[in-house]
């Protein structure tokens, strides 16, 4: 229920809109736990995600709900500006330093295109691997991060 409570209580939708995305929010849990996970992308993209807006022009319920346009920042009114980002990535120590080498970032909607179905799967039993071999994990969500929200890697962590 993070997402929804988060949005719900951050003041941006009323109780009515809440109760609609946490249905679909449900749905898109069902299609995971049935293993369907392009199911369970649609699902959650009607929510959360910019793949039906960037292909069909259709806002997710977040948007539409709110009037915001941030997924990452539920204080920030307007498109994520990334400028700063990029031109960090486009450092050549960079590159190196995350295994890129000469690739370009890449454009969202090929990334989100072909992950679909793995930015819904939980990574959960790769991070209980990892702890549980001794390696240290650090996660980092801010306070108005509307995707990686806190009480969302809390709940994450104490699954693992």
């Amino acid at each position: 229920r993070t997402y929804s409570e988060l949005i719900y209580n951050n003041g941006h939708i009323d109780e009515a809109q809440r109760d609609l995305m946490q249905d679909q929010l449900d749905i898109s849990l069902a299609h995971i736990d049935n293993n369907d996970l392009f199911a369970a992308f649609e699902a959650f993209d009607k929510v959360l995600y910019v793949y039906r807006l960037f292909t069909e022009g259709i806002p997710n319920m977040y948007m539409s709900f709110t009037g915001m346009n941030n997924i990452f920042n539920s204080i920030q009114d307007g498109p994520a500006n990334q400028t700063l980002s990029n031109l960090f990535l486009a450092q050549k120590k960079v590159a190196k330093a995350i295994h890129v080498g000469d690739l370009l970032q890449n454009n969202q909607l090929n990334v989100i295109k072909n992950l679909r179905p793995v930015i819904v799967e939980s990574v959960s039993p790769w991070l209980a691997e990892i702890i549980d071999a001794g390696y240290k994990v650090l996660f980092v969500a801010g306070n108005v991060d509307v995707i990686s929200t806190s009480p969302g890697i809390s709940m994450m962590i104490n699954r693992s």
